[in-house]
């Protein structure tokens, strides 16, 4: 009876366990389900609609997405590449671009000139990305806020412009800003600062050239990107805002111009006076419009404040340097006792006045016949210095040539027809000297040489007049001083001369040998011609030879002896020897006379 009863109570139990088990599968099913379905993403809190223009970039920098509002505001046409550096320059303030494209956030933009609101989403995942979302003012409701923000944010770039040109008064950091803020408050595939030279009586144009990818650099050239397009703006007084530019191969004597789809250009003047230009011009995408020319005009007061004075502490300072170059120039009169530094302190002093990199003298020789160059000669090699000499024949081409006192002024020296007269092409091909100048060193009508000066450091281009002017002030001032040099040398030679002579005869009427004469004779004149070697030959007619006398030699060369061989007066060669001829003979290079 109780196994019974236990039975049915167990399978009660059984049934209730059962029964709930299924109860709770059943009310799972639903919940499961619901987990299962995907979530909807939330969208951002202001969502953008179908009039905003979107972008999405990822991190690094990578555009991945440009809807077809955002390329109609960025200029960019159904072909053209997105990508930021493009997008960069459309936008105004950028950097204020670049902080929404780096983290979540909001920035009163101008894109093309137009007033928008951007906003950045980040966006998770594997490779995260933000979505910016641009909208246009007008469509804010909250519109006069906001055009108060973006007055503020455009008064914030000029005031950057206006520090960043005042910061220096070095004429190229003051270019170099006013470029690189000029790039900021426009959106300029080309730009360019024109700079007016007053000695030099035209415009020095500056611009940024690329670097194959490691950046740019400022460039100063004479030649313009934007052809005569300026001419309005220096001839009138108002700026120039152009659109569709057509290409002009600059004929009749006209500088090319490139085709432009918009050219800007503002006149930068100072106190009524016009001290430079700004141009700038756009090749693709949207227009220069009104504001940007506004925009242009109202810091070009301030521009052209900065440029004139950066040019006016440029002069200051040039003067300052010229002045002290040529009081260091006027100094070196004292290195006269001292010849062989002469050309070291004249050197010295004259670089710095100079922006090239070979700096040297050329002297005329009129009693050798020769033009060589002096060491030192800055910027080229001792071994290059050494064959740096031509022969002048008397009533030759070179001789007549110098007769004229040229300047002579050259891109390439190595194929300049004077320099082939003076004999000194050879030496230019070996130096690769380029562009050059030789200034004519006169002192009271006598032709000294040539102060050279080779290879600006900037590349190659021609003189200009300022260089030239000061050419010829320090050539005046250097001949001056070397003529000086050269009478001095020349009277300690005649004095040194005249002592070797007297000592000469003193040992000549001695009752010494003849080996012990001839010995400190020879000395004596390898002293006073600062020669390598001397040497006596004898002629001796017991044995119907000339030969060398060896006991008197005297040289710096060993073996000199081995070279001097005994010459028969039978033989043909000895009608040539100075014993035969009784002439002197005086020989340049001895080693290409066959019969010495």
């Amino acid at each position: 009876m109780f196994a019974s009863l236990n039975l049915g109570i167990g399978l009660i139990i059984a049934g209730l366990v059962f029964v709930i088990l299924v109860w709770g599968v059943l009310s799972l099913i639903p919940r499961v389900q619901a987990t299962a379905q995907p979530k909807a993403v939330p969208a951002p809190a202001a969502q953008a609609d179908e009039s905003d223009a979107i972008l999405v970039i990822q991190q690094g920098g990578r555009v991945d997405y440009v809807n077809a509002r955002a390329r109609d505001w960025f200029g960019l046409r159904e072909k053209d590449s997105a990508d930021l550096e493009r997008l960069l320059r459309r936008v105004r303030p950028p950097d204020d671009f670049l902080d929404v494209c780096a983290a979540p956030g909001t920035r009163r933009l101008s894109v093309n000139g137009k007033a928008v609101e951007a906003t950045s989403y980040s966006v998770p995942g594997a490779y995260p990305q933000m979505l910016i979302s641009l909208r246009g003012m007008e469509s804010l409701p909250e519109l006069s806020a906001g055009s108060r923000d973006m007055t503020s944010s455009l008064l914030r770039l000029v005031a950057d412009y206006s520090e960043a040109i005042v910061s220096s008064l070095d004429l190229e950091a003051v270019v170099r800003s006013i470029l690189e803020q000029a790039g900021r408050l426009v959106p300029a595939d080309l730009l360019e600062l024109k700079a007016w030279d007053e000695e030099a009586r035209a415009f020095a144009t500056y611009r940024f050239e690329e670097l194959n990818g490691s950046g740019r650099k400022l460039v100063r050239t004479t030649q313009s990107q934007f052809g005569d397009l300026a001419g309005p703006l220096i001839d009138g007084h108002k700026s120039l805002l152009l659109g569709d530019v057509p290409y002009d191969s600059g004929n009749n004597g006209r500088a090319a111009t490139p085709a432009l789809a918009s050219y800007l250009g503002v006149r930068l003047a100072a106190s009524g006076e016009l001290v430079g230009l700004l141009e700038a011009g756009q090749t693709t995408g949207a227009l220069f419009s009104q504001q940007d020319l506004d925009l242009m005009e109202l810091v070009a007061g301030q521009t052209g404040v900065a440029l004139r004075n950066a040019m006016l502490f440029e002069q200051e300072r040039r003067r300052t340097v010229e002045l002290s170059g040529l009081a260091n120039l006027a100094q070196a009169v004292t290195a006269i006792q001292e010849p062989q530094e002469l050309f070291t302190r004249l050197v010295e002093s004259i670089a710095p006045l100079f922006d090239v990199n070979i700096i040297g003298f050329l002297l005329y020789d009129e009693t050798k016949g020769t033009i060589e160059g002096q060491v030192p000669f800055r910027g080229l090699p001792d071994h290059i210095v050494q064959i740096y000499r031509a022969p002048i024949l008397s009533g030759g081409p070179a001789e007549n040539f110098l007769r004229d006192h040229p300047r002579i002024l050259t891109l390439n020296a190595a194929e300049d027809p004077f320099w082939n007269i003076l004999g000194l092409k050879d030496v230019a091909v070996a130096a690769s000297l380029r562009d050059s100048a030789l200034t004519p060193l006169i002192s009271a009508g006598k032709m000294l040489g040539y102060l050279q000066l080779s290879h600006h450091r900037g590349g190659a281009r021609e003189f200009s007049e300022t260089e030239l002017r000061l050419m010829r002030i320090v050539g005046d001032q250097a001949a001056a001083i070397i003529e000086n040099a050269v009478l001095v040398r020349q009277s300690r030679e005649r004095a040194d001369r005249s002592e070797a002579l007297q000592r000469l005869s003193g040992v000549s009427a001695s009752s010494n040998s003849l080996d012990e004469v001839l010995g400190y004779a020879l000395k004596e004149l390898k002293a006073l011609f600062q020669a390598d070697s001397a040497a006596a030959f004898l002629l001796s007619d017991s044995r119907g030879e000339l030969g060398l006398h060896r006991p008197s030699i005297v040289s710096d060369v060993q073996d000199a002896a081995s070279y001097f061989m005994a010459l028969a007066v039978d033989d043909p060669d000895y009608q040539e020897t100075v014993t035969c001829s009784q002439h002197p003979i005086q020989i340049g290079r001895a080693s290409c006379r066959e019969r010495v």
